[in-house]
């Protein structure tokens, strides 16, 4: 499975690159949480790989294989499929780093909007002095309407790189956090009323 975490390791930041290989160093990384990565990872390029060669069999068995529009919509949904799993891989290096070299804050809604795809609520945070935000998309409209500006809600951010933020959920920790001598952090949380 490390052949295939390095494979995960060249679509994600220096920063956590850094982090990764200082775990490595100390001996302390979990091999379970390594291997689960790595397996996610594969999957989301395997899943960009097959739907590419899917496209091109295609192409090649049909008559519009020598037409370059249909080329340009092949690489076109290529790209869209690239975008999508690149999308989820940073996801993936996100949470990692951030329960694997994470503090948990208290973070507070300061505005919920709507738009055409749902509520997007965005809540600020402190970092080391710096004030930061992290929105969630797509709210529902009844969970929306059950916070209201002021809400609080744990946020966990790497110390080494605060933009790496996610919104915490306890019951994760085990499965994004990369370092074994971690313990899970201790703080109050807010009550949560509704799933983000």
């Amino acid at each position: 499975m490390y052949i295939l975490f390095r494979f995960f390791l060249l679509f994600c930041s220096k920063d956590f690159i850094h982090f990764y290989l200082d775990l490595r160093k100390k001996g302390v990384v979990n091999p379970q949480v390594l291997s689960s990565a790595a397996f996610y990872a594969f999957l989301y390029m395997g899943i960009f790989f097959a739907a590419c060669f899917f496209l091109y069999y295609r192409m090649m068995e049909s008559h519009l294989q020598y037409d370059w529009t249909f080329r340009g919509w092949l690489i076109f949904v290529c790209l869209i499929i690239f975008g999508f799993c690149f999308v989820w891989i940073k996801s993936l290096e996100e949470a990692l780093y951030a329960y694997s070299d994470g503090i948990v804050v208290v973070g507070r809604l300061i505005s919920k909007k709507w738009s055409k795809k749902g509520f997007s609520l965005k809540y600020q945070f402190d970092a080391d002095g710096e004030q930061l935000f992290l929105t969630k998309d797509r709210q529902s409209y009844f969970k929306a309407k059950k916070v209201s500006v002021g809400h609080e809600l744990p946020i966990i951010y790497a110390k080494s790189s605060p933009r790496h933020a996610k919104f915490y959920n306890p019951d994760n920790f085990s499965k994004y956090c990369l370092d074994t001598t971690k313990e899970p952090p201790k703080i109050k949380v807010p009550e949560r009323k509704y799933v983000l």
